[in-house]
């Protein structure tokens, strides 16, 4: 039993000097922030990387962030790269703006960040914030809560004596967010904390202690930055157009401004490719009830009574599916919309390849589904 317990201490051991390894190897720390307008993303990224003039600030509850920026700097012999994005619900701008600032954003952190920081203010938990962080896990993913830590700005908020954790205990819904956050959690105050040098409201503090917790939670992630495939796929994307933009210039270039000409290449390809994929989705469902409403007028003549065109509609929308005679009009529009718009998308995706102009992909996109409008729904007149 002994030599056992002694072979799992070992394997132990092993496990944590391998990551330690893993982690004191990654030169190149990639942070992004996230959160809603207001909240000080820039500023903390400031006091992060140590420059009061790497982001524009001002005391504000309009976005001056309007699009993702980066810094880089080099902290206690470590690159330090620092993602700025828009504040989710954004005062300024359409979402479409905000979604290509967004894609910006994964396109700058690729091949993955190494940490997301959620920032909120010490302030009460709204639905608004809920929806910030639905948001957040809806566009990277559940699994990016492993690598996030919950980083809570206007720390002067606090009563006197009362830590970040303390505050946190009093709000379940955000004790639970904390919670899937690994625990991790820390605060700044970027007005009032940074002239202070010692104790718990000292920004040089908080921030040292962030940074562990950030060195501390790669090392527990195995040394590695969050990827998912969107990731990876952005990274193959930029290497590849990096290679292109390497050999146009003769050496004329920086790998810096090759790796910036790389990313904004592949931010108007996507955009593009989005662009065509969103005009398919809005057709696709247009088409997939027109086609639908025919098929129920023709069936409505032939048939004797409600509960048999519920039950052919029902199946030709959900195919397979249990059919009830309860089944509604608004059930049946829905399973059209829905079958029409991933018709649509699918259409659109092949249709704009290789196409440079958001103008473009919408007219390409909009012509394919037209021509193909007789396979958005089966049964069709």
């Amino acid at each position: 039993m002994e030599a056992i317990q002694n072979k799992k201490k070992l394997s132990i051991a092993i496990q944590n000097k391998t990551a330690k390894q893993l982690t004191d190897s990654v030169k190149d720390l990639r942070i992004v922030s996230l959160g809603k307008t207001g909240v000080g993303k820039s500023q903390t990224g400031n006091t992060i990387i140590r420059d009061p003039n790497a982001f524009q600030t001002q005391r504000s509850s309009a976005s001056v962030t309007t699009k993702c920026q980066s810094a880089t700097e080099t902290v206690n012999s470590r690159t330090i790269k620092y993602i700025d994005t828009p504040g989710f619900f954004d005062t300024h701008g359409s979402e479409e703006q905000l979604r290509s600032e967004i894609l910006r954003s994964i396109i700058k952190c690729a091949p993955g960040p190494h940490a997301f920081l959620i920032l909120l203010k010490v302030q009460t938990y709204t639905v608004q914030e809920e929806e910030i962080v639905k948001k957040i896990i809806e566009t990277f993913g559940k699994d990016a809560l492993k690598y996030a830590v919950v980083l809570f700005t206007h720390g002067d908020n606090l009563d006197e004596g009362q830590t970040i954790k303390e505050f946190v205990r009093e709000n379940s819904k955000l004790q639970d967010l904390v919670n899937k956050c690994g625990g991790r959690c820390h605060v700044v105050d970027n007005k009032y904390w940074n002239q202070q040098e010692d104790g718990y409201r000292s920004n040089r503090v908080q921030i040292e202690s962030l940074m562990n917790t950030i060195k501390e939670m790669v090392r527990g992630n195995g040394g590695g930055c969050y990827t998912n495939e969107m990731l990876q796929e952005v990274h193959r994307a930029i290497d590849n157009e990096m290679q292109v933009v390497r050999a146009a210039s003769n050496g004329k270039q920086s790998k810096e401004q090759i790796r910036a000409e790389a990313e904004e290449r592949v931010h108007t390809r996507f955009i593009v490719r989005l662009a065509g994929v969103a005009t398919g989705v809005l057709l696709g469902a247009l088409l997939g009830v027109t086609h639908l409403l025919c098929f129920i007028i023709k069936k409505m003549i032939k048939s004797d009574s409600f509960t048999g065109f519920a039950k052919i509609a029902a199946a030709a929308v959900l195919p397979g599916a249990k059919v009830y005679v309860g089944v509604t009009a608004a059930a049946m529009v829905t399973g059209a919309v829905v079958a029409g718009a991933v018709r649509g998308a699918q259409i659109a995706y092949d249709a704009v390849e290789g196409e440079q102009t958001v103008l473009g992909a919408i007219k390409k996109a909009a012509q394919a589904c037209l021509e193909k409008e007789q396979f958005f729904f089966h049964p069709h007149c």
